[in-house]
């Protein structure tokens, strides 16, 4: 004679298999996102690698130097240092990072799309689970493309590949779960505007850096063309060389925006560059360098003043409309400048390290951060005190003309 469970029971089973079932969901969203970028973006470099190694036309090695070189080439993308015979390499052309972030970017959005809006308590494990799984894929690409001459640390590449997925995951998902609303909801309106005017005057730095670099390469398109002609590196090659100078215009930008702020950068032993002096001699034999100067023209301090009119347009960011007052300065400057200063020393340690020989390339991130910070600050402050003079006089203006109609009281004719 069958028995029946009682209904409570049977529902108690139900919602703790429920239960179960969606604690899963997030674990396998990240992992599946991983994944899924970590195969398109080694495929996408291990096709790039055998075309230009099948079309070379004087490729030496087998499809397992190929393979290697793939792999090598995928860890640098994502920064991972890289040891090439007695060569260590950690100066890695920034714009190749983009691969990593942006393929991570849509794995984030995807496992986001999947769990319908999801908690914060979701999100964590979706971005914790996928950055574990990206970062044991990172430490098995290094092992597997370690050769005699060639290789990266696998420990290295799974804290480096697991930052970037990190960071991708967390981009990607952001708008899927609201991240940025929370955030908006959580914090008080002045300190959003703070933050949002440390982070546009950062952009605004990198941008006005790339403008210099661009106006200097096209002053310089007829050295870049005769370094590529010189190289005689044939079709691949050029095509080679002309990727890898595309991808190294972030870290150029960057040098750029260092020289713009004041202690400049370094070329190793060919020289340092700063804007009050310096000379930079005997650079590497690549052709985006044409655009960096052999020595300092004597204008080129006046481009301390773009970081300072970076400044003002922070302070615009910041206060709107608003009436700035002395303490809300002086706490907006302070918050301005110490965003400016973690994210501008976050781009000066990505844009410097070593390239075989040249050893200590780039800006010091230390010096360069508290530069642009006071530069910027100083502009700020400029603007929170032009804006606070300008309404004090439009106040005492009203004021007066209040104080004028009342002295003349009624128009004796009686017209209005």
């Amino acid at each position: 004679m069958d028995v029946e469970a009682p209904s409570l029971l049977v529902d108690d089973a139900e919602e703790d298999q429920l239960l179960l079932v969606r604690s899963r969901r997030p674990v396998v969203a990240g992992v599946a996102a991983a994944i899924w970028s970590l195969l398109v973006g080694v495929g996408v470099v291990t096709c790039l690698v055998m075309v230009a190694w099948a079309l070379a036309p004087n490729a030496t090695g087998d499809a397992a130097a190929a393979w290697s070189a793939s792999g090598l080439t995928w860890l640098g993308a994502h920064q991972v240092p890289l040891v090439i015979g007695s060569t260590r390499v950690t100066l890695l052309p920034l714009g190749a990072l983009a691969l990593g972030l942006l393929l991570t970017r849509r794995g984030g959005r995807w496992a986001g799309r999947l769990l319908a809006r999801p908690s914060g308590h979701e999100v964590v494990t979706i971005v914790g689970s996928g950055a574990g799984t990206y970062a044991l894929g990172g430490a098995m690409v290094a092992w597997l493309s370690a050769r005699h001459g060639a290789q990266a640390s696998p420990l290295v590449a799974m804290g480096v590949t697991g930052l970037v997925a990190a960071v991708g995951l967390t981009w990607g998902i952001s708008g899927e779960a609201g991240l940025v609303t929370g955030l908006r909801a959580r914090i008080s309106d002045a300190t959003w505007r703070t933050l949002l005017a440390g982070v546009a005057g950062v952009v605004a730095l990198f941008a006005a850096g790339s403008a210099l670099v661009t106006l200097s390469l096209l002053r310089h398109v007829v050295d870049v063309l005769q370094i590529l002609v010189e190289i005689d590196a044939g079709l691949m090659g050029t095509l080679f060389l002309t990727l890898l100078c595309v991808l190294a215009l972030p870290t150029v930008s960057i040098w750029a925006m260092a020289l713009m702020v004041g202690p400049g950068f370094q070329v190793g032993a060919a020289g340092d560059l700063s804007a009050f002096g310096g000379q930079a001699e005997s650079l590497p034999v690549l052709p985006i360098l044409a655009a960096l100067p052999t020595s300092i023209p004597a204008w080129l301090p006046v481009l301390l003043l773009l970081p300072v009119a970076v400044g003002v347009l922070a302070g615009r960011i910041r206060w709107g409309r608003d009436l700035p007052t002395f303490t809300g300065a002086a706490l907006g400057a302070i918050g301005v400048g110490l965003v400016v200063m973690v994210l501008v020393a976050g781009l000066g340690v990505l844009a410097s390290g070593s390239v075989g020989a040249l050893v200590g390339v780039g800006p010091q991130p230390l010096p360069v951060a508290a530069c642009a910070a006071m530069l910027v600050v100083l502009g700020f402050i400029l603007d929170a005190a032009a804006q606070s003079l300008l309404l004090t006089w439009e106040l005492y203006r009203a004021e007066q003309r209040s104080v004028g109609g009342a002295v003349a009281g009624p128009d004796p004719t009686g017209r209005d």
